[in-house]
């Protein structure tokens, strides 16, 4: 039974006692003191997120004038289409705290409107209702307060719409509890890789094979085919910029396809008669391509055998292995702790850590026999198999439990929750 047809409905304009968009100051202002600053970033999933505060020297007037308060909610003026409008209530036990340009503040009337109750409303409707009002500026949509005002909303007392926030709460919790336990089992299967390509690398998973085989070290320059442009790094310069990519055409691989032991499948194209032009450039099918700038250093991937022609960007490096290492085995060799922690030693770079090719090259690792790396690429690949089936599962659970949230929200504001 559907009991919203005997609550009131309205607008959200209706229960606001004030609208108020925030303050406005350049980047360049943001202090290491001072009052702290909500940005659109600090609203996720109906919450405020309090990471990566910025702070701005605000005079007392200012801070008066735009300080939240708790139960004010905090709306998201500007963001993307999919993203404006997402909202969050401000909790109690805030330091004092004032909002950017990019949100609005809307305080209700609490004799009529409970902030949570409001809050949930805007969670379950409010990124479709906004989507399909907002201005579009320049790849931004943007909302205004009477677009906010003009929000749908279902009013039945303030006592019952305590009641059913309670109600959402409890059930909430119960997901949170899980949503935490499969978050920690991704966290742990993250470790758990980590650990298998290291061990196999230091043979410690395959003990009796492994460690009975003599291991030799080489430099990985040693390890590339007899040819010429079998380790090279991707243009530089003027001879491949942004303003060269298309919309169709060979690929370019960049740094941000190289995952840990994994391509990534973000697409970037350059026409048919520049790429010719770079051939010493041209990557293939079983090709390793390692990153050179990031974090994490160095990090390596197999082109796929689906690529189709291809070449690398600056800052990442095509290897060509020759006839004594298998590129699997060599990726998961420069993708181990062990490699990393000898080379951390070799980055610089002030803020973006980077190998130059030299470097690169002269990375030593373990290199059994052929026989034995296949051993070992195997025992590897099945143990990942299995991590990647846990991770799918844990990847399906997390969607039914947003799903869960949903319908849950649906069916409180149809009034059959509690």
């Amino acid at each position: 039974m559907d009991r919203t047809s005997t609550w009131p409905t309205g607008m959200l304009g209706d229960v606001a006692e004030s609208m108020k968009n925030g303050i406005y100051r350049p980047a360049s202002i943001y202090a290491d003191d001072g009052v702290a600053c909500l940005r659109m970033y600090n609203i996720d999933a109906g919450r405020v997120v309090w990471r990566d505060i910025k702070r701005m020297r605000l005079s007392e007037s200012e801070v008066a004038d735009y300080q939240l308060l708790p139960g004010d909610i905090l709306v998201n003026r500007v963001n993307s289409r999919e993203l404006v409008g997402k909202a969050a209530v401000i909790p109690e036990g805030l330091e004092p705290v004032v909002f950017q340009s990019k949100n609005i503040r809307l305080r209700l009337d609490q004799r009529k409107a409970y902030s949570k109750f409001i809050n949930y409303q805007l969670l379950l409707n409010g990124i479709r209702h906004f989507s399909r009002n907002a201005q579009q500026v320049v790849g931004m949509a943007s909302i205004s307060q009477k677009q906010l005002a003009d929000f749908p909303v279902v009013l039945p007392p303030v006592r019952d719409q305590e009641r059913i926030v309670a109600e959402i709460e409890k059930q909430f919790s119960r997901l949170d509890e899980a949503v935490g336990n499969l978050k920690r089992v991704k966290a742990n299967l993250k470790r758990y890789r980590t650990a298998v390509i290291s061990d196999a690398i230091g043979g410690a998973s395959l003990a009796g094979t492994v460690c009975s085989t003599p291991w030799d070290w080489h430099e990985i320059h040693e390890l590339a085919a007899k040819e010429s442009n079998s380790i090279t790094d991707g243009p530089f310069g003027s001879k491949l910029k942004t303003e060269h990519y298309t919309v169709s055409g060979p690929r370019v691989i960049r740094l941000q396809n190289v995952g840990d032991g994994v391509f990534v499948d973000e697409k970037a194209h350059i026409s048919p008669e520049h790429f010719a032009s770079l051939s010493r450039h041209w990557v293939y099918p079983g090709d390793l391509v390692i990153a050179a700038l990031g974090e994490t250093l160095p990090r390596a991937c197999l082109v796929p055998n689906t690529l189709g022609p291809a070449i690398v960007k600056a800052d990442c490096i095509r290897f060509k292995p020759g006839g004594q290492v298998l590129s699997k085995y060599l990726m998961y060799a420069l993708n181990a702790v062990q490699t990393r922690r000898v080379t951390k030693a070799r980055l610089h770079g002030v803020g973006r850590p980077r190998l130059n090719l030299g470097e690169i090259k002269s990375i030593v690792v373990p290199v059994p026999p052929l026989s034995t790396q296949d051993v070992i690429v195997a025992e590897v690949e099945r143990r990942l198999s299995m991590a990647d089936e846990i991770e799918a599962q844990a990847d399906v659970s997390l969607q039914r439990t947003e799903r869960l949230r949903r319908a849950i929200l649906k069916r409180a504001f149809k009034g059959d929750l509690g």
